[in-house]
């Protein structure tokens, strides 16, 4: 899930977004932030899962509603692909003297 749902965010140019409530999907993740705030503060039973939960429903709701350029895409899978290269390289080279020294 990381891989295809945050990665290609976290790695792209897009610095910020702004969220202003003009869209329905900007007001409802408005309001659940705001909800968020509240279960911090009251710190009742099991605030902690309640943030969580609403965190990943944030994002959710911010992924589904912004589109990445094709670039943007593309550049997150080279990138994920150079790094599942390093990997298996080292695997290649380096595996064999952990059983053979």
């Amino acid at each position: 899930m990381e891989q295809k749902y945050v990665l290609p965010y976290i790695n792209s140019s897009l610095l910020s977004i702004e969220i202003k409530g003009e869209a329905d999907w900007q007001r409802k993740v408005l309001q659940m932030l705001w909800e968020m705030k509240q279960s911090y503060d009251d710190r009742s039973w099991g605030w902690e899962y309640e943030l969580s939960i609403k965190t990943v429903q944030v994002w959710f709701s911010i992924i589904s509603n912004i589109t990445l350029s094709a670039e943007e895409t593309s550049k997150a899978n080279k990138l994920q692909q150079e790094r599942l290269q390093l990997i298996l390289s080292y695997i290649h080279q380096d595996y064999p003297k952990c059983w053979f020294p």
